[in-house]
């Protein structure tokens, strides 16, 4: 539900809006670390290709990730659709080489420096205050949590959900798992 309501409350004729919302929606369906997301280039050695089907993130090899990993994101047919999100990003700002997520002048231009990690947290923080929704109780790290929650939610198989977090133990995945409602998965339910 937060996720939905961050991003209708976005912009979509605005560069910044447009950005975050890109930012927002890949982070979350790739649950990408916060790191890689801002290490994604439209050059060089994070690239990613869009395709019909969706997009596919060439990921660089990070601490937590000691090799060269590609995540694919699938099209979506609604209002979260990643992949339609970053095109309309990459139309809008006009970038065709070097970072992909920009700082945005206060008057509104796309700078060359691309986003630090630190850029992401307060991103998040002031989208989430925009929508009346209290900050201190997300983080970057609650895209990548928030997805791996959400398809445990719905039912998705363990292994898809590894596969697409590229956790390389079943025992850390299972530590994502948030709790979304108590009540709704207790056990006394099925008794």
């Amino acid at each position: 539900p937060t996720l939905k309501r961050l991003i209708a409350s976005l912009d979509r004729g605005d560069l910044r809006s447009l950005r975050d919302n890109a930012l927002i929606l890949l982070g979350f369906f790739g649950a990408l670390r916060r790191s890689e997301i801002v290490a994604l280039e439209l050059d060089g050695r994070s690239k990613f290709t869009v395709t019909a089907r969706g997009a596919i993130l060439n990921l660089s090899a990070t601490k937590a990730s000691l090799k060269t990993e590609d995540v694919a994101i699938p099209r979506r047919s609604d209002d979260l659709c990643p992949v339609a999100a970053l095109e309309r990003y990459l139309i809008a700002s006009g970038i065709t080489t070097g970072p992909l997520f920009r700082a945005v002048s206060k008057s509104g231009r796309l700078l060359d420096r691309g986003l630090d990690t630190t850029s992401i947290r307060h991103i998040l923080c002031q989208r989430l205050l925009a929508i009346g929704v209290e900050p201190s109780k997300f983080s970057p790290h609650s895209l990548r949590a928030g997805f791996i929650t959400a398809a445990e939610n719905a039912h998705v198989p363990e292994h898809l959900i590894q596969r697409t977090s590229r956790h390389k133990s079943v025992e850390v995945l299972r530590s994502y798992i948030r709790v979304a409602d108590a009540f709704e998965t207790n056990a006394a339910n099925f008794i």
